[in-house]
């Protein structure tokens, strides 16, 4: 049964039901990585995504920090930065930050209401654990109802999370960032290259509502950040020879913006027909800038499973209404590991 004090171990049992934890797979401690890394979620150990298309090309790496076995609250740090040096990147998350490497630190609080309903799954928590104690007479965790279930009568697991927790459970935090940019321009007249490093930062609320294989989501964000100016020709004065002469680059220097994001969106992974999990997820996220008056649609489709089963990879679908290609489609990758091995 779900223990009112294990916090850490009864979030794997509703979060490792949608991306991370593969069909024949044991629940483990702690909550497993539920989104793409770049989105609030809390990491397995540590996990490092590449992703790579015509309007953003980031490698991250998040860390979750460490935190007691029972403990509700959590903790990770999460290193981005554009690969190739990309200085105009519009993702359609609509981060204003994207544009140079940054670092945040992630504070989460998951709390879980108290069970309403024992009578109805009992039988199946009995069945499931029998069956556990006769194929590994040994283990003790066959006294845990999650892992018997999970592991024994997997067919019958979201449906029993939903008797024991009808009304899901919430996680929510607070992340901090802070950026560091270098920028370059010419000036338009001599073209004598300039250079120019700036600070950015970004404050950010989010909370998730976990139901039975399922999560919905919602955050506001505040971005100080630097944009890079658009890039042209740029001719020396009094030119006779413009192909040899000009060049593309950028003619003035970069200039602050604001950002206030609010977004919504849900995770969902589908399930076969005997019950078990499938390699196929999706993350619709939905995003508006109330300053600029932007939307912004992020949706991860995950499809690509490591050896574990855990899905870490697939094609990412976006639309930003202020891009003159206003669809973009781009892959990533992801892999989670120990930094202890």
């Amino acid at each position: 049964m779900i223990r009112p004090g294990s916090l850490a171990a009864a979030a794997a049992l509703i979060a490792g039901t949608f991306l991370a934890l593969p069909a024949a797979a044991e629940p483990v401690p702690g909550r497993a990585a539920d989104t793409p890394a770049d989105r609030f979620g809390v990491p397995a150990g540590a996990e490092l995504q590449f992703a790579a298309g015509t309007d953003d090309k980031n490698a991250t790496f998040r860390l979750a920090l460490p935190t007691g076995a029972s403990q509700a609250d959590s903790f990770a740090l999460i290193l981005a930065t554009p690969i190739a040096g990309l200085k105009d990147a519009k993702p359609a998350s609509l981060d204003a930050l994207a544009n140079g490497s940054r670092a945040t630190l992630r504070w989460g609080h998951f709390g879980l209401p108290p069970s309403q309903d024992r009578a109805a799954p009992r039988e199946l928590e009995d069945e499931a654990k029998s069956a556990c104690s006769a194929a590994e007479p040994h283990n003790n965790q066959c006294s845990d109802s999650g892992y018997a279930i999970h592991k024994y009568k997997l067919a019958e697991y979201r449906r029993y999370l939903a008797h024991i927790l009808p009304v899901g459970a919430t996680d929510y935090g607070i992340d901090a960032t802070v950026g560091i940019n270098d920028f370059d321009w010419s000036d338009p007249h001599t073209l004598i290259p300039q250079k120019v490093r700036h600070t950015d930062w970004s404050i950010a609320a989010h909370i998730d509502h976990y139901i039975p294989g399922a999560a919905l989501s919602a955050s506001i964000a505040y971005q100080r950040a630097y944009q890079a100016a658009d890039e042209q020709l740029l001719c020396p004065a009094g030119t006779a020879n413009p192909a040899a002469d000009c060049k593309m680059g950028r003619a003035a220097a970069p200039t602050r913006k604001e950002s206030l994001l609010l977004s919504a969106g849900g995770r969902y992974r589908f399930t076969k027909a005997d019950g078990t999990l499938s390699n196929l997820a999706v993350a619709p996220l939905v995003t508006f800038d109330a300053i600029k008056s932007v939307w912004g649609v992020d949706v991860p489709v995950y499809f690509v499973p490591d050896k574990d089963g855990s899905l870490t990879g697939g094609i990412r679908f976006g639309y930003r209404s202020d891009r003159k290609d206003k669809f973009t489609v781009s892959a990533f990758v992801g892999a989670a590991f120990s930094i202890l091995q």
